[in-house]
C-alpha cells in the first residue's frame, strides 16, 4: 500500500509540473489563458471535491477564503463574479450584514458583490454556488465568501516592500503579519456564531425577508 501511494503521488507531480510549465508558458504569451477547459487545476479540483463532501451535505454553511489586494480598504465579497445579476441569497447576505453592523457598528469592512469591483470568468465561488443551487435550490444555505485584505495598509508602514517578490502581497515583517491575522479575529468568531445561531438573519418571516431583499437590491444592485 505505501509503494502505491508513493508511486500515485510522484506521477500526480510530474503531471502537475508538465501542466504547470505550460501554462506558464501560454499564460506570457497570452495574458487572457484562462487553462485548459477540460482539465480543472489539481487544487481547484481538490477544493471543489472538498465543499462537496463537506459543505453542501450541511443545512446552512458559510465558507471564506483569504485574499491579499490591492487598496486600502478590506472587502467581504459575495458572488457573482461572472455577472452583475443579482445574488439570490442577497437577503440572506443583507440580514447577516445588518447584524453585524448593529453588533460592530464600527467595523472596517466593505460587503458587497464581487462584481462592484471588477468582473472575471472562472470564479470557483461562481462555479460551485452554481452547483449547489441546482442540486439543493431553497432547500439549504450555501453562503461563499471571499475576504480581500488591502495590501496596502501594510505597505503604507514599510514603503520598501514594493521592491520585495513578495512583499507586494504579503506581510513580511513577522510582527505586522501576527498583527493582520488578529484583526480578523473578530469577524471569523462572528461568522462562527452566526451560523450555530441563524435565528435572528435566517430564519425570517416572509415579508421581513423581502425587505432585505429590496434593500439589498437598492444598496448593491441599483446601477
Amino acid at each position: 500500500t505505501h509503494t502505491h501511494t508513493h508511486t500515485h503521488t510522484h506521477t500526480h507531480k510530474h503531471t502537475y509540473s508538465r501542466s504547470a510549465d505550460r501554462a506558464r508558458v501560454l499564460a506570457t504569451v497570452n495574458p487572457w489563458y484562462q487553462g485548459n477547459p477540460e482539465a480543472m487545476e489539481i487544487e481547484a479540483k481538490a477544493l471543489c471535491d472538498v465543499v462537496r463532501n463537506k459543505v453542501f451535505n450541511a443545512s446552512r454553511s458559510i465558507c471564506i477564503d483569504v485574499h491579499s489586494g490591492f487598496g486600502i480598504h478590506d472587502r467581504l465579497w459575495f458572488p457573482y463574479a461572472y455577472s452583475k445579476l443579482p445574488f439570490p441569497n442577497s437577503a440572506e447576505v443583507y440580514a447577516w450584514k445588518a447584524l453585524f453592523d448593529k453588533t460592530y457598528p464600527n467595523h472596517f469592512y466593505r460587503i458587497e458583490p464581487i462584481s462592484q469591483e471588477y468582473m472575471i470568468d472562472g470564479d470557483l465561488w461562481d462555479y460551485l454556488y452554481l452547483e449547489f443551487l441546482q442540486q439543493h435550490q431553497n432547500k439549504r444555505l450555501f453562503l461563499p465568501f471571499t475576504l480581500e485584505l488591502g495590501s496596502w495598509l501594510w505597505l503604507r508602514k514599510n514603503p520598501k516592500h514594493l521592491f520585495k517578490r513578495h512583499g507586494f502581497f504579503h506581510p513580511l515583517v513577522p510582527h505586522r503579519k501576527q498583527r493582520i491575522l488578529r484583526r480578523h479575529l473578530t469577524l471569523f468568531d462572528f461568522l462562527f456564531r452566526s451560523i450555530l445561531n441563524p435565528d435572528s438573519w435566517l430564519n425570517l418571516e416572509n415579508q421581513i425577508k423581502q425587505n432585505h431583499l429590496n434593500a439589498a437590491l437598492k444598496l448593491w444592485y441599483a446601477n
